[in-house]
């Protein structure tokens, strides 16, 4: 790999597009009491381009939320025809610069839109951006971004010229929102929520609503919370591609605690199609899961889908993983190169739980790829921008063979499981439950790789899988466990 900047500041989420054969990267440099918005031209094998990092926007306060938090303001860039467009949060605004092989065009950021009463800065937390928030249609870029009224959208030419919608396209529409074009209209994405009926008002679900948008960007549906088509999961981080008809979203879903119909973390992908009268979506495929949550992103590369994702663990080290889809299957030929401990937001400035950043994906016109990652440094608690390119990749590790359940001793409120494995190839194991009546499955706990037992609570049925760095065995086969209290009354 090959590190992109060595400033002592956090470097979260990076963002990365292919300007014809170079690409342009950029992220947040964020220290403890400023952060700016940075860019670096890459080469095609992942060196940068330049000496030093290009600071291109103003030095902003770096305030903490209610937790102690540092808010993240995300960033995009996408590549036009000739020119590049990066656009981000900047105090109240939305600003953007545009780029072109690798140096800005103009001398300062330009206003984008701004939120209420953005001179006083009482407007700093009425507006927001994603980090997949540009879209160029062969004539101009659209960007998305959210204001105190709803949905935003404004068109920009290569030329630099601003057109804002002045009035929200979807209004009382929060949270991220994500923008591609898929060849004749532009495909919108958002976080929605559904609740669970009752007193406690807990969702139960967190999803991604499709909406779509004319050239012009005028919507093409209407918008009824909490959205027709959409994805339902525990979906915590999404992104898109279109190869030119279809799109593409890969999807980072978690364990819903409530309602779990599974108990790993998976990198879900599906295929939407936009063409019809509205928008169909085909069924969700898991393309890996994990102990602990990935972070995924995708790219289209002029034949195939690009998919990559970070995973890991401290204790058995993290990988960023690649594989393609020709169109939109289960992905194959996958390939992992070791990555460094990944960059989260926390408020110590130290690894630990927190958010995980997305890698970023592009691929140039040559099909040449590039991956960039922020990571924690190997020594001292600032992150590195690192780029990863497909020579820097590996054949993926063979998840492990699947272990033998043999037994339960106890009760169904408490009660000891037993498994065998003899094939070495066993990082940890997974033991989990499944509840006959709905068929959810639940997480007991988990086991290290020279354990081979584990203690379950509150159970009917348990089975054990193995996982390593490939991945899951597949699972044990499920046992019931017998209540002894009952059947020593018989």
């Amino acid at each position: 790999f090959n590190i992109l900047s060595t400033t002592l500041r956090r470097q979260p989420s990076p963002r990365a597009a292919s300007e014809s054969i170079d690409h342009l990267v950029t992220w947040l440099d964020q220290a403890r009491e400023f952060s700016v918005q940075a860019v670096m031209p890459v080469g095609s094998n992942g060196t940068p381009l330049q000496a030093t990092q290009t600071d291109i926007g103003a030095a902003m306060p770096v305030r903490t939320d209610y937790w102690g938090l540092y808010p993240e303001s995300a960033s995009s860039v996408a590549f036009g025809r000739t020119v590049s467009l990066v656009v981000w949060k900047e105090g109240a605004n939305i600003v953007g610069r545009r780029f072109s092989r690798g140096l800005p065009l103009e001398p300062q950021p330009f206003l984008i839109g701004a939120g209420s009463d953005a001179a006083s800065g009482s407007g700093v937390n009425n507006v927001s951006v994603s980090d997949q928030a540009i879209a160029w249609n062969g004539d101009h870029f659209l960007v998305l971004w959210h204001s105190k009224d709803g949905l935003m959208t404004s068109t920009i030419k290569e030329q630099g010229e601003v057109r804002s919608s002045g009035k929200a396209t979807f209004p009382d529409v929060g949270g991220p929102a994500r923008i591609i074009w898929d060849g004749n209209r532009f495909l919108v994405s958002l976080t929605v929520y559904t609740y669970y009926p009752g007193p406690c008002h807990c969702y139960t679900t967190i999803g991604v609503a499709f909406l779509r948008l004319a050239a012009d960007g005028t919507p093409l549906d209407s918008w009824k919370y909490p959205g027709t088509a959409r994805i339902d999961g525990h979906i915590v981080s999404w992104h898109l591609a279109s190869n030119g008809h279809d799109s593409l979203i890969v999807a980072d879903d978690s364990p819903q605690v409530m309602f779990a119909i599974s108990s790993t973390f998976r990198t879900l992908t599906a295929v939407i199609h936009t063409d019809g009268p509205t928008i169909r979506i085909e069924q969700p495929n898991a393309v890996f899961e994990w102990t602990a949550s990935t972070a995924s992103d995708v790219t289209w590369d002029g034949r195939s889908y690009l998919l990559a994702w970070r995973y890991g663990t401290d204790s058995l080290g993290w990988r960023i993983a690649l594989a393609r889809s020709f169109s939109g299957e289960v992905p194959v030929g996958r390939t992992a190169a070791r990555a460094g401990l990944p960059d989260v937001n926390n408020a110590a400035y130290t690894p630990g739980p927190g958010v995980m950043s997305s890698p970023s994906i592009t691929a140039n016109t040559l099909g040449d790829l590039l991956i960039a990652v922020s990571a924690e440094a190997e020594v001292g608690n600032v992150a590195r921008i690192r780029t990863y390119t497909e020579a820097d990749m590996q054949p993926f590790p063979k998840p492990p063979a699947t272990p033998t359940i043999l037994s339960s001793t106890g009760t169904t409120t408490q009660s000891v499981v037993t498994w065998s494995d003899d094939s070495g190839d066993a990082d940890g194991f997974l033991i989990e439950t499944v509840d006959p009546r709905t068929g959810f499955i639940r997480t007991a706990g988990t086991a290290s790789a020279g354990q081979r037992s584990a203690t379950v609570w509150y159970a009917l049925l348990v089975r054990v899988r193995a996982f390593n760095l490939g991945g899951f065995s597949e699972p044990s086969a499920t046992l019931r466990i017998t209540d002894r209290r009952h059947a020593a009354r018989h």
